[in-house]
């Protein structure tokens, strides 16, 4: 006999499979995407370890590794408490994977983050001491699958080199390889030029369509290495520099010593560095001044535009349509020329505060180190 759907066997109840449960909440399960976008959680006792933007915030669980930071978007249509660096809150928001396509590398990638929406979501509970930042080299960043393990976590880098410098965006290149960005703090252009060199690079990590970018806090997240003079002499402040260098090559030495090529705002400050110049050199020296921007319209290295109009007897004649930087000391002290930014020269370097200082008559070439300035044989 044929069997029929009754006789086939016992009549079994349906099987059901039980998902498995999510795991409790939290900064590190919700970087690690086990808890899926749009579910709504509830954290308590995170650290805020950045300034408040007009859109959110970086809060920390206090671990300091991998998967212990995130960014808090505020978008509650009415008041929020303000929060501060140190404050303990408790965030009650959407789990969200905002998308984006690289512009550098074309690769598609998700910033994770918790989106506020209700007043009532945001409370701050207490203060607490700020965890430590978490080190990383730089290197390390420009590899996608290990910076995505510290997305919204407080990184520092040791020992980097300015290489670029976006005035109109707000950006910075350490090492070709990190990029800097000033969304919480404003940065100083005026001696941020390409060369310079930082002793440590602190700030969350943020991903965004132009990759990984550390974002400092303030000014204390962007640390300086030490003016350092290098091969030149420092005098009065500034470093005279024998050496010949081409325009461009003798603002990154400048740079890298922890200047820039002179800005000098009047007459005055003009002539009283070509006088201490001629004292150790008799040549011309790079100033920071140049047209190479626009032919015509000279202006200092840091953008601001000239006072004063010392030019020599018939310059800037930018002979050979060549000529568009320029030196001083030309046939006079603080008198200036234009000439081909590739020619090699001597050069001047200004410094940030008290300037660059001797610390023995070894820097001297042949002079006395007396209080911090080498006065000539």
């Amino acid at each position: 006999m044929t069997p029929t759907a009754r006789d086939a066997g016992p009549d079994y109840p349906p099987l059901v499979v039980d998902a498995a449960p999510l795991p409790a909440a939290s900064v590190f399960t919700i970087q690690q995407r086990l808890i899926p976008a749009g579910t709504i959680v509830e954290l308590d006792d995170l650290v805020v370890v950045s300034p408040e933007s007009a859109r959110g915030f970086f809060v920390s669980d206090g671990t300091q590794g991998a998967y212990s930071g995130v960014w808090i978007e505020n978008l509650a249509a009415g008041p929020t408490p303000t929060v501060a660096m140190r404050d303990v809150v408790r965030v009650r928001g959407e789990v969200v994977e905002e998308a984006f396509s690289s512009t550098v590398t074309g690769v598609m990638g998700t910033r994770t983050q918790i989106v506020v929406s209700a007043e009532s979501d945001l409370e701050v509970t207490g203060r607490r001491d700020l965890p430590g930042p978490t080190a990383l080299r730089a290197e390390e960043l420009f590899f996608p699958e290990i910076a995505e393990l510290y997305e919204g976590v407080v990184v520092t880098i040791d020992a980097g080199v300015l290489t670029g410098v976006d005035r109109s965006s707000g950006e910075l290149f350490i090492d070709d390889l990190v990029r800097i960005d000033d969304l919480f703090t404003t940065f100083d252009f005026t001696w941020l030029v390409e060369g310079a060199r930082f002793d440590r690079v602190t700030g969350p990590l943020q991903f965004d369509a132009r990759g990984f970018t550390i974002l400092p806090r303030s000014d204390a997240d962007l640390v300086r290495a030490p003016i350092d003079p290098l091969d030149c002499i420092p005098t009065g402040g500034f470093t005279v520099c024998t050496t010949r260098r081409n325009f461009f090559s003798a603002g990154r030495h400048c740079a890298a010593q922890g200047g820039r090529l002179p800005v000098l705002p009047t007459m005055a400050e003009n002539v009283a560095l070509g006088e201490r110049a001629r004292e150790w050199t008799d040549r011309a020296f790079w100033i920071g001044i140049t047209d190479r921007d626009t032919e015509g319209e000279w202006l200092w290295v840091d953008g601001s535009t000239l006072a004063y109009d010392p030019w020599g007897n018939g310059e800037p004649n930018d002979a050979g349509n060549g000529e568009d930087c320029a030196q001083s000391n030309w046939r006079g002290d603080g008198v200036w020329n234009d000439a081909n930014c590739g020619s090699g020269q001597h050069y001047a370097c200004e410094f940030p505060g008290d300037g660059a200082e001797c610390t023995s008559a070894a820097q001297c070439a042949g002079g006395r180190c007396v209080r911090g300035s080498c006065v000539p044989p």
